[in-house]
């Protein structure tokens, strides 16, 4: 009887090739003791590893053309074309529903009377109201001094005064093209109680001297000057504007020369620009941008207001605030024949009273201006300037002649200078900006009749308003 196993198991292909390569990796004797139990012998894993040898590499050939050719797929059921078409059209509605919702969204399309009044942006959930606790008046910031390095932070700049509600100024709807709608681009914008709406605002400020003399004249400019300042940080980021500040009749500085976005960098900016000291202006105004950087130059012939507005128009805004005063006041004697280029002048004679209040007005402030001059700590050479001599007013309490009521001539044509302006006008006034023209006069002061006429006209036409103020308006907080 032989002693060799017998052999107990049928071993498949896959089962003989797993056994060879462990005999390869280890030795055919292990292997074979590892399975003894199934009868496998030495004889039996040689074989079979000569049968890898032999006829393994055909694992590595290219199989000849048609040796396996995948079976055939079956066909699968005809498609219905009314399915087809139930298909196309589904897709093609959720398509133009998509596209509906977008322009929705980005307001290229108003839903509101199909969606009962909501909007994509619309919170069903209205946000807690803050506590009287909570809220607390932030102070002004302070103007950085010269050289600081340090900048100031967002919420230094926060537009401070009271924040209760004060009584709105009715303005009418803007008139010409409504400007584009979207998210943070439409800004709400208040300025001395004048509320309007506009994306591409231009804020005009007058720097002339009187603007700050007069009883309270200085604390009124400061009053007017923040209110331009919190008007720019009360606008939304995609919001872009300008400033504009007019000094003398033709003078302007500008903050930039186009329209930029109200970015938070571009606030404090603003905000820096603004921040002159009021007894040294206009020198103190930082120079950015001038008269000559306008892409449209004014006409020639317009002055005063109607020049800044100029400026104003040719940024293609659509809300414009001018804050001016007592322009009228101006003398025609203290600009040269370049700047009243175009105007035509119409020298009437002067009144009584207002040759008596020049000639007194001059005999005192050529007496400071003498006095000044003979310090001995002064260079002889040094002209006094009239900022000198303001000041000195101020400090010494001297008291000046008063002006009489009413303007002081007829010299300024403002009818002619306003059809001058008109004319260079490429719309109809309905199609500009929304201007609200707000003006500033002393006590017991008035603007000349022409010149209030058509301000009002431009105004109204424009869809903006116009707004004298009064001394309770200063008054208030």
């Amino acid at each position: 009887m032989s002693d060799e196993p017998k052999q107990t198991k049928d071993w498949t292909g896959e089962e003989k090739l797993r056994v060879v390569l462990e005999a390869m990796k280890t030795s055919v004797v292990q292997v074979c003791a590892k399975y003894a139990k199934h009868g496998l012998s030495e004889e039996q894993v040689q074989s079979w590893r000569r049968s890898v040898i032999e006829r393994g590499g055909g694992i590595f050939e290219p199989k000849p053309e048609g040796a396996s050719k995948p079976a055939p797929r079956s066909k699968g059921r005809k498609r219905s074309p009314f399915l087809v078409f139930v298909a196309t059209f589904s897709i093609l509605a959720n398509l133009g529903v998509a596209a509906l919702a977008a322009a929705h969204y980005f307001d290229y399309f108003d839903l509101s009377p199909w969606l009962g009044g909501l909007s994509p942006n619309t919170n069903l959930q209205s946000p807690p109201e803050r506590s009287q606790a909570d809220a607390s008046p932030e102070k002004d910031f302070p103007p950085l001094a010269s050289g600081s390095p340090s900048r100031p932070s967002l919420d230094q700049l926060t537009p401070t005064g009271d924040l209760s509600p004060r009584t709105p100024v009715t303005v009418p709807t803007l008139g010409g093209q409504q400007p584009p709608r979207g998210p943070g681009i439409v800004s709400e914008v208040e300025v001395c109680g004048a509320r309007a709406r506009g994306n591409k605002v231009v804020f005009v400020l007058d720097l002339n001297d009187y603007m700050r003399i007069g009883p309270n004249g200085e604390p009124n400019f400061e009053r007017l000057r923040k209110e331009v300042r919190d008007a720019i940080f009360s606008l939304g980021e995609k919001t872009t504007f300008n400033v504009i500040l007019l000094h003398g009749i033709s003078r302007l500085h500008l903050f930039e020369d186009k329209l930029v976005y109200a970015t938070d960098s571009k606030k404090r900016e603003a905000y820096l620009w603004l921040s002159f000291p009021v007894w040294d202006v206009p020198k103190a105004v930082k120079a950015r941008f001038g008269e000559p950087d306008l892409m449209v130059k004014p006409p020639e012939g317009v002055v005063g207001p109607w020049r800044a507005m100029s400026a104003a128009l040719s940024f293609d805004p659509d809300l414009i605030y001018l804050l001016t005063g007592d322009c009228a006041s101006l003398r025609a004697d203290d600009f040269s024949s370049f700047e009243l280029s175009g105007v035509k002048m119409s020298y009437e004679a002067q009144t009584p009273a207002w040759e008596r209040w020049r000639r007194e007005t001059s005999a005192v402030r050529l007496t400071i201006a003498k006095w000044l001059q003979s310090d001995s700590l002064r260079s002889a050479d040094l002209e006094v300037t009239d900022a000198e001599i303001d000041n000195a007013v101020r400090q010494l309490g001297i008291v000046m002649p008063k002006k009489p009521a009413g303007a002081p001539d007829s010299q300024w044509p403002w009818k002619a200078i306003y059809a001058d302006f008109k004319r260079s006008l490429l719309s109809p006034i309905s199609n500009l900006a929304a201007t609200q023209v707000i003006v500033s006069l002393p006590k017991s002061r008035q603007w000349p009749v022409g010149l209030e006429s058509v301000s009002r006209e431009f105004a109204k036409l424009s869809g903006g308003s116009f707004i004298l103020l009064d001394e309770a308006f200063f008054s208030s907080p």
